[in-house]
């Protein structure tokens, strides 16, 4: 039922008994530790800093600090940086941390945000809070008043890693104003399951308190504008949000292949054509329409003419200035409002094809801001793209690309006028970098520096020379990656650790240049062995799968399902996977047995000829000259790579009952830890340690057989 402000109060199904945890109103100031950046201004008050090293507080004071931290935060209007390696914790301590304040506030007459929005990263993440704030009793209760919950739901949402995101809509659930992207997506408000009207559910979600919600809805302009997302004044908690700068760069970035622009110029004629205003605003309307048919047939044609020679930035700037794709700042909002009444006025709009157009023109409104002040921050180029053809037969096509390197333009936009910002996540170091990518002043940062499960489940390991009695050394660089012998130590340390740990291995290999050549190698038979590497590999885990096999997106998932199924036998799985790969992404969501050891053969640098945002950046630093442009080159590099390999960390040990192992095999860290602490999480950096080969597989050894001990005994 709904109250009288058109939020219900009875939640039913799994919002059922959402009550308040009580007892969460910490008043003391909390000491946090907080390196300032010299590039950002620092806050009207000095920011308490303290290294808070958990080694020897358990779980409980851990999780009082951090609510403490977030509900001082709040209090105080300033940001947050919160590393902490487990994720149910860390959610309730965000929870119940906001949520706390806002009661205070409520009762106390302070001043309150307009709203508290909880944003995730992926969508089966927005289940899981729901079930944490019903499981805790986290929103009724308060003294205030139940908090009034709206839930921006998305279901069998997908995306394609490297790809632009994008929602979609099932027309028969939503609105035709809603943009169109993503596939199946469902607004579900918890506090009302049986409002089907638009204007119900909007007038709820207005009123709504604590707004949970994917990450994407709060960073993309033009999905703010399609919800009514004011954040003036809201607290943003962006939960899980280590790959922030990415989203960021992806959501001011897009794609458009020529064969996509001539049907967006086809589906607007369609738009155009069914309209149905009142005689001046259709005048208004269908000139603008008018010039974006031209724009963008004048567009497609200029990219099909330079298949032979591709052009330079400023070729591009100068196509992307004609009428009807260069206007005034002022004007691009005028003409998204007429785009927006496009939406709602005709009776069969095509969503997904004005969504695409909104977004392109508030990607040129960005670049265009202030005299092309971002135009520095990005790469624009004409590529070639797969596509299909009329036939519907595999071809290519050409497509620009804009591609943003630089998050802050965006995330400074979504924060700017907020009370406070709080990203949390199992990792986010190098902070220092972190907050200079974002361009906001985080004043506040907590480090987590201990994991709650015990020392004896996990092993943190690098290897520099492979298993006795050849001890090669593994150096896997451009060169050395090449030495058959360098290759043959790689697959036998890989085989020695797969017949120690049990259930699911995950190798995880910098680029395919890599992986390719060591598979092959591993495929063959050495003179003196009557069975390869491969082979021997087969024997140790029931299946082995290896991400060079993988085609489209559908062949992808069937890989990573096999995986997950196989993994939970005795023997397990070995996965040969790709870091930033097809794969990389679902990686993330396994657990437990899922994913006993991940090994890094070499620490993942990114390869200089991957055609991506990695290098977009780095050839955008490239282009600049003198030592201070070598050293952010050094620091973006050393920043990509051990940003990939700290997310197995906890991804190995995900509470304190969980238990694993992270080993990377590369000669070129040795001597080099040091130099590397601040890029690694702060529970990390004692833990990860140099071993020889033979002393690691020990380790391994005492591990498995501790951990299947323990295990037992806690079963029986």
């Amino acid at each position: 039922m709904a109250d009288d402000n058109g939020v219900g109060q009875g939640l039913g199904g799994d919002y059922e008994n959402i009550v308040f945890l009580d007892g969460l109103h910490p008043e003391d100031d909390v000491q946090l530790l907080g390196e300032e950046d010299e590039n950002i201004a620092p806050p009207n008050d000095e920011a308490q800093q303290q290294d808070v090293n958990e080694s020897d507080t358990d779980a409980d004071e851990q999780k009082t600090r951090a609510e403490s931290c977030i509900y001082n935060v709040l209090k105080t209007g300033r940001n947050l940086l919160l590393e902490h390696p487990v994720k149910t914790n860390r959610r309730l301590d965000n929870l119940s941390g906001a949520i706390s304040y806002w009661d205070s506030a409520k009762c106390l007459e302070m001043e309150q945000p307009t709203k508290i929005y909880y944003a995730t990263k992926r969508i089966d993440e927005l289940d899981q809070v729901i079930a944490l704030l019903n499981e805790m009793n986290l929103a009724n209760n308060l003294l205030g008043g139940p908090l009034k919950v709206a839930v921006l739901k998305e279901s069998n949402m997908h995306i394609n890693e490297g790809e632009t995101s994008r929602l979609h809509f099932r027309r028969d659930e939503l609105p035709p104003r809603f943009p169109f992207g993503f596939q199946d997506v469902l607004l579900e408000l918890a506090a009302a399951n049986d409002v089907n009207t638009f204007l119900d559910t909007r007038r709820m979600y207005e009123n709504a308190e604590l707004i949970i919600c994917p990450q994407q809805f709060i960073i993309s302009p033009t999905l703010r504008q399609d919800y009514g997302i004011d954040l003036e004044n809201a607290v943003l908690i962006f939960d899980e949000g280590y790959d922030m700068e990415k989203l960021c760069c992806s959501e001011a970035s897009i794609s458009l292949p020529t064969q996509e622009l001539d049907q967006l110029v086809q589906k607007l004629v369609g738009l155009e054509n069914s309209l149905s205003l009142p005689l001046p605003r259709q005048q208004e309307v269908q000139q603008i329409v008018q010039q974006l048919e031209s724009s963008l047939t004048s567009l497609s044609t200029w990219i099909k003419g330079r298949a032979k020679l591709p052009p330079t930035k400023e070729d591009i700037l100068e196509a992307l200035q004609t009428p009807g794709l260069k206007w005034e700042q002022d004007e691009y909002d005028d003409l998204d409002e007429k785009l927006e009444t496009l939406l709602t006025s005709c009776p069969n709009p095509d969503n997904e094809a004005l969504y695409k157009i909104r977004k392109f023109l508030s990607i040129l409104k960005t670049i265009n801001v202030d005299n092309q002040r971002n135009l520095q921050y990005y790469h624009l180029k004409v590529a070639k793209c797969e596509a299909m053809n009329p036939n519907n037969n595999q071809d290519t096509d050409l497509a620009l690309v804009m591609t943003c390197i630089n998050p802050g333009i965006i995330f400074q936009a979504a924060s700017a006028h907020t009370q406070t910002v709080i990203i949390a996540a199992n990792c986010l170091a190098p902070i220092s970098i972190f907050k200079k990518d974002l361009g906001v002043n985080f004043e506040e940062v907590l480090e987590i520096k201990s994991h709650e499960a015990s020392k004896d489940r996990y092993l943190l390991s690098y290897c520099a020379v492979g298993p006795n009695p050849q001890q090669v050394r593994l150096n896997l660089d451009y060169v050395s990656r090449s030495d058959p012998n360098v290759q043959d130590a790689v697959g036998k340390s890989l085989l020695e650790i797969c017949e120690v740990i049990p259930n699911g291995v995950i190798a995880v290999f910098h680029t395919e240049h890599l992986l390719y050549p060591l598979r092959e190698r591993w495929r063959k038979k050495p003179n003196h062995l009557t069975t390869s590497i491969m082979e021997r590999l087969s024997v140790a885990k029931h299946e082995v799968l290896c991400e060079m096999d993988v085609g489209d997106e559908q062949s992808a998932m069937a890989m990573f399902e096999k995986y997950r199924d196989s993994s939970k036998n005795k023997k397990g799985a070995l996965l040969l996977a790709v870091a930033r790969g097809k794969l990389w992404e679902r990686i993330k969501t396994l657990k437990g047995e899922e994913v006993r050891a991940i090994i890094h053969v070499s620490v993942p640098y990114a390869a200089w000829d991957v055609e991506d945002l990695v290098v977009a950046k780095r050839r955008i630093i490239c282009d600049s000259n003198g030592p201070e442009a070598r050293h952010r080159n050094l620091e973006w590099y050393n920043t990509e790579a051990y940003r990939i390999m700290n997310q197995s960390f906890s991804l190995c040990v995900q509470d304190r009952d969980d238990w694993g192992a992270v080993i990377v095999l590369d000669s070129r860290i040795i001597g080099k830890k040091n130099q590397f602490d601040e890029l690694l999480p702060g529970w990390v950096r004692k833990e990860f340690k140099q071993l020889n080969f033979p002393e690691m597989i020990r380790g391994l050894e005492r591990l498995v057989s501790s951990c299947r001990e323990t295990d037992a005994d806690d079963s029986g």
